[in-house]
């Protein structure tokens, strides 16, 4: 049980650190990179929040790795 409590702590705050690091570069105006611009695309279209999408899609990239049993 522990764990897998260690995992998935690891796991979300491995995606918290991609959001976060995903709006520092957005913010920087330097250009967007092909991700970037799915999820612009995503929260304009959908209008939730870019930072909720960043979420979103990291969570499942990660989830679709882990079901292939790609290496993380």
């Amino acid at each position: 049980m522990r764990t897998t409590l260690v995992r998935a702590t690891l796991f979300l705050g491995g995606v918290l650190i991609s959001a976060w690091t995903y709006l520092v570069v957005s913010g920087s105006a330097l250009g967007s990179g092909p991700l970037f611009v799915l999820e612009e695309g995503i929260a304009s279209s959908t209008g939730l929040p870019f930072s909720l999408v960043t979420v979103l899609t990291g969570v499942f990239l990660l989830s679709s790795a882990a079901v292939m049993r790609a290496p993380v």
